[in-house]
């Protein structure tokens, strides 16, 4: 289970990693599958989660890569499929699946299979910030 010797064998492996990246805690089955595809920024936080980069769909193998930006987080049994990124302190629930290509919108909460946005932290801030002018 997690640890930094994790971290440095993904790293040997030819992934990016970023400082203070909490990788697999709990566990992870399956891990990174290429990991020479993913970057991972610093100060992530990837529990019992899947990043995929690759895709054979109706007999085209292709590989894209996976990012997972600074401050982004994936809750146990969440996916990252191809091609799909994360953008700066998004969030991915617990049993979420982000679709190849997919975009996590910066400081976004997502939830479900496809993923479909929770919450947005800056929408939130906005309204706290009007309803105290009031």
């Amino acid at each position: 289970n997690g640890s930094a010797y994790l971290v440095w064998f993904f790293r040997a492996h030819g992934c990016h990693i970023g400082k203070d990246v909490c990788l697999y805690p709990t566990g992870a089955d399956p891990i990174m599958t290429e990991p020479e595809l993913v970057q991972i920024g610093s100060r992530a936080a990837i529990d019992d989660a899947s990043l995929i980069a690759h895709i054979n769909s109706r007999g085209q193998f292709s590989l894209n890569a996976v990012v997972v930006s600074a401050g982004a987080t994936l809750r146990a049994h969440s996916r990252l499929l191809s091609g799909a990124t994360m953008m700066p302190h998004s969030t991915l629930l617990e049993h979420t699946l982000v679709l190849g290509g997919d975009l996590v919108d910066e400081n976004t909460i997502v939830q479900g299979w496809p993923a479909n946005i929770v919450l947005n932290r800056d929408a939130l801030d906005a309204a706290a910030t009007t309803a105290l002018k009031t």
